[in-house]
């Protein structure tokens, strides 16, 4: 039983690890958006007014924070699966070397190991917290793209679509308009897509 309880809870330790490593990586992707966009911008508007030249650099942002958002999502989705595996496999094998009830006054007590763990808890309980998380996180990060898009047409007085076909790169923008379009479409299929849940 020893052997078996010390290789499993090796499992956890090592997975623990690697969760905590991606959720670190996954925060830092936070900072370094802000910190490009903040760069990009000080270029821009090195003058305290838009200067011409510069504000090219506005096509970057949008693949710039595609990217990152899509690395974004990519940690999230490896975080979900280790944490679905901890309880899912894990925490099963487990709870099998330990009784499942402990007596306290006659009355049985049901153990519950890695309860915290648990999807089912995540997705009735927490489901509003971590929507609002996820959406602040990855509007931080694609909220720059928007932000550049948004900045190349904004002082032009004709219709959108006649401001774009002026710019000088359109193509691009349309471009970019369609990243924006594919990453905001996986983030809402990530948000619509139902977690494993044990009763």
């Amino acid at each position: 039983m020893s052997g078996l309880l010390t290789a499993h809870l090796a499992e956890y330790n090592a997975l623990r690890q690697e969760l905590l490593q991606i959720l670190k990586s996954r925060d830092n992707l936070i900072i370094i958006s802000l910190t490009i966009t903040g760069a990009i911008l000080s270029f821009i508007y090195s003058k305290g007014t838009l200067v011409e030249p510069n504000r090219l650099a506005l096509y970057l942002l949008t693949p710039l924070s595609t990217v990152e958002a899509g690395l974004w999502l990519t940690s999230t989705y490896r975080i979900r699966r280790l944490s679905d595996y901890i309880y899912l496999h894990i925490s099963p094998q487990i709870k099998m070397l330990f009784p499942t009830h402990l007596e306290n006054n006659g009355e049985k007590i049901p153990i519950e190991l890695f309860n915290w763990e648990n999807p089912a808890s995540r997705q009735y309980r927490k489901k509003r917290q971590r929507i609002i998380l996820s959406l602040i996180h990855l509007l931080t990060i694609i909220g720059s793209g928007f932000l550049g898009q948004i900045l190349l047409i904004e002082k032009r007085d004709k219709c959108i679509i006649q401001a774009i076909n002026q710019l000088e790169h359109p193509f691009l923008y349309y471009f970019n308009c369609l990243l924006l379009l594919l990453i905001s479409i996986l983030f809402f299929q990530y948000m619509r897509n139902k977690r494993t849940v044990i009763k």
